[in-house]
């Protein structure tokens, strides 16, 4: 399996350069973007655009086809598509290549040593990401099934669908889904229809956006810092010191991902359109294109990148930047235009305005909202080391639960280096390099107000339900990596003579990326792993032996409450097989009516409550939802499946190693067996 990995793992890397990066750079082109020197730079705005062409092209060619029936997308006219964007790409860069060869070359030798450095980083994003899948036969975790779900809709239909079913009946579509549209036209490309190939490319293309990722916190450290130096090391922090994003793999986050891929180059075009002199007729529509596709992509990414853009749009009102304020609401306004036909589909969902709005609630203390933090999401592994780092080591020698002596003791070694260079700048008559303060304090008071957002009750004001602690606290790595990246970038130069200090942070930024990386190469969480190897032959099975009415009960567990999701391999049945199942997606308690919910979980209460059917009546209830088979998938419990294979009301058709198939019978085949006449 590793090795099938790694040849996965490599098209599906060529496929997706092809897919986002080419026609990113054709865009960059028919805009006339001004191209940055810094060639890493430019390609992460191209891959911004090129992700930013997908949703909306999917989005505006379904509007426009919804009165034309029969039209839709498929690989072909796909391909094609593709196919044309890569060539206006391409050509051009040929041409160029050819008129002026020295140039090029001169930029090579110029740049040489930061692309080496980074093709090696890379290289090192490549391996890491494609081991930790290396184990896993389908993405992990709750949110991964209903992934797939909007991606087979996608790919079947040619087009966004209306509604949920045949997964979920009368659930109107409502979910953010960007990052299915890109996962579809990868699935177009590549030719693939079949839900296990479609699951499997998931799972693949999820490490692929998860490497690209580099590119972005460069991006970002670049541009906050007006450092190379700072976005290698932000680069090195985030991919590999942190676990997260990488980490995002357990929980099968892919939206969220997707929407940090889009949030970086959308907030660096909105300074370079606030900046802009001669060139805003080309950021403007790249802007307006990428805030689009972000909305398109995650909302609550969306919106911190918006609190991030109106601290800037603070500074800019501080600055009388009163032109850059025009252009940016003129770019509000197109991305709400692109984005019009969805907005109307969501105006138009019964519970959209329940997720906007949300009810009064009693105020509650500070403290309060510090105790409800997801503090497990926030000390995963690498961010105490991150968080110290953009800190000066302060908040590590404040910490209070599970000190680590070492850690303080480099904690405090950095707080006096910091203070020493400050203060030796202070009494040196010599130019040195400033305290980049002001990006470091727009960190922060990003980091402030997004808390402040996500805690409103304490400040009196009701919360918004769609908002979620957890999606800040793994969202916490981007301003620890930059801000520890800024600190670190600075401190060097103060130290080390500038003739040597880019050979510093070359091998500073390498020594970070490789000890970071043999720390992580293992990262998946065994809890979060829902199906196993030996599931596989089994959901084959039920496709291949079961009839298509056929409906299985599950094994099941609350899901915050108010929701139940799957513990076993079971709850994958629908997305796979084609089979219904007691236990819809967890999106269900998102997107039906309050009535339709609480049947669903009051039928899985019951089935919870006792697994082993023992009781009569459960059984009869069972029958009449239509429940015609039981799924105990490689992690259940083996003693459930030793009670149910003594119910004469079940009838065993598979048993490989853990995983077991049973059949509900009726009630007059249960009485032949027990002899009633």
């Amino acid at each position: 399996m590793p090795a099938e990995v790694t040849l996965q793992f490599t098209l599906i890397w060529l496929a997706c350069l092809v897919l986002i990066w080419l026609p990113g750079a054709a865009l960059a082109r028919l805009l006339r973007l001004p191209s940055p020197a810094d060639w890493l730079l430019r390609s992460a705005l191209e891959i911004g655009l090129g992700l930013s062409v997908w949703p909306l092209l999917l989005l505006w060619s379904t509007f426009a086809a919804r009165p034309l029936a029969g039209l839709s997308w498929s690989p072909v006219p796909a391909r094609i598509v593709v196919a044309a964007l890569c060539l206006a790409a391409l050509i051009p860069q040929v041409r160029a290549a050819l008129r002026g060869p020295d140039r090029l070359r001169r930029g090579v030798l110029r740049q040489w040593p930061w692309l080496l450095l980074f093709a090696a980083l890379l290289a090192l994003a490549w391996y890491t990401r494609q081991r930790h899948i290396r184990d896993l036969v389908l993405p992990n975790w709750v949110d991964s099934i209903h992934h797939l779900l909007i991606v087979r809709l996608i790919v079947e239909q040619g087009a966004l669908p209306d509604t949920y079913a045949p997964y979920m009946a009368g659930a109107g579509f409502s979910y953010h889904w960007g990052f299915h549209a890109w996962a579809a036209w990868l699935a177009w490309l590549l030719g693939a229809t079949d839900s296990f190939d479609l699951a499997r490319l998931l799972l693949i293309f999820g490490q692929v956006l998860n490497a690209l990722m580099l590119w972005m916190l460069y991006a970002a450290g670049r541009t906050l810092f007006n450092s190379r130096r700072a976005g290698f090391l932000a680069a090195a922090l985030g991919m590999f010191v942190s676990w997260l994003p990488a980490y995002y793999t357990a929980w099968g986050r892919y939206t969220h991902l997707a929407g940090l891929l889009l949030a970086i180059p959308l907030l660096i075009s909105l300074w370079r359109l606030a900046r802009a002199r001669g060139h805003v007729r080309a950021w403007l529509p790249a802007t307006s294109l990428l805030a689009a596709a972000l909305a398109l992509t995650h909302v609550r990414v969306a919106l911190f990148a918006a609190i991030w853009a109106a601290l800037l749009l603070i500074v800019l009102a501080v600055q009388r930047n009163w032109r850059a304020v025009r252009r940016w609401i003129i770019a509000g306004a197109l991305a709400l235009l692109l984005n019009a036909p969805w907005l109307a589909t969501l105006a138009a969902h019964p519970r959209s305005a329940s997720l906007v709005a949300g009810a009064s609630a009693a105020a509650v203390s500070w403290q309060t909202a510090l105790d409800r933090i997801p503090w497990q999401l926030v000390w995963t592994p690498g961010m105490r080391e991150l968080v110290a780092l953009a800190t000066a080591g302060i908040a590590e020698l404040l910490a209070r639960e599970h000190p680590v002596a070492n850690l303080r003791l480099a904690a405090g070694a950095w707080l006096l280096l910091v203070a020493g260079i400050l203060l030796w700048q202070r009494r040196s008559g010599r130019e040195q390099p400033a305290l980049p303060w002001r990006p470091l304090a727009l960190l922060a008071a990003w980091c402030a107000t997004v808390a402040a957002v996500l805690n409103t009750d304490a400040l009196g004001l009701p919360r918004l339900p769609f908002l979620s602690l957890n999606a800040a606290a793994i969202t916490l790595f981007l301003p620890a990596s930059l801000a520890a990246a800024g600190l670190v970038a600075w401190a060097s130069g103060a130290v080390i003579p500038p003739r040597r200090a880019r050979l510093a942070v070359l091998v500073l930024t390498a020594a970070l990326a490789g000890h970071g990386a043999a720390n992580m190469r293992d990262i998946i969480n065994p809890q979060t792993v829902l199906v196993a190897s030996e599931d596989m032959p089994a959901l084959t099975w039920i496709r291949d032996h079961t009839p298509p009415d056929a409906r299985f009960a599950v094994n099941a567990w609350r899901w915050f409450g108010v929701s139940y999701a799957g513990s076993d391999a079971g709850y994958w049945i629908p997305a796979l097989t084609d089979r219904q199942s007691i236990l819809p997606p967890a999106l269900y308690a998102l997107t039906l009516e309050r009535e339709q919910i609480l049947q669903i979980n009051s039928l899985l209460d019951a089935w919870t409550a006792s697994p082993d059917l023992s009781d009569p009546a459960l059984i009869n209830r069972l029958r009449a939802e239509g429940v015609t088979h039981i799924y105990l998938g490689g992690r259940s419990d083996p003693s459930q499946a030793e009670a149910l294979a003594n119910l004469p009301a079940l009838e065993l058709l598979y048993a490989r190693g853990s995983v077991y198939i049973f059949r509900l019978k009726q009630p007059h085949e249960t009485a032949l067996n027990q002899g009633t006449p």
